[in-house]
């Protein structure tokens, strides 16, 4: 199990492999301090199709984008 910031570690560490080929995000319309960065350190950029997009009627969002 990884906290928080290793699973943005891990997840930068996918992303800098060339090892994610979809991302889904959950967007809360809230802001509760700094947060986590969803990648850690990973400085590679990210290019991505949006191609599912989903909204609640609280604001809750779910996106998806194709990053191949």
């Amino acid at each position: 199990m990884f906290t928080s910031a290793e699973g943005g570690q891990f997840a930068g560490w996918l992303l800098d492999n060339g090892l994610i080929d979809q991302l889904k995000l959950k967007l809360n319309p809230i802001v509760l301090g700094k947060g986590v960065r969803l990648f850690g350190n990973s400085e590679t950029s990210l290019v991505g199709k949006l191609i599912e997009k989903e909204s609640m009627d609280s604001g809750l969002q779910f996106l998806t984008y194709d990053l191949k």
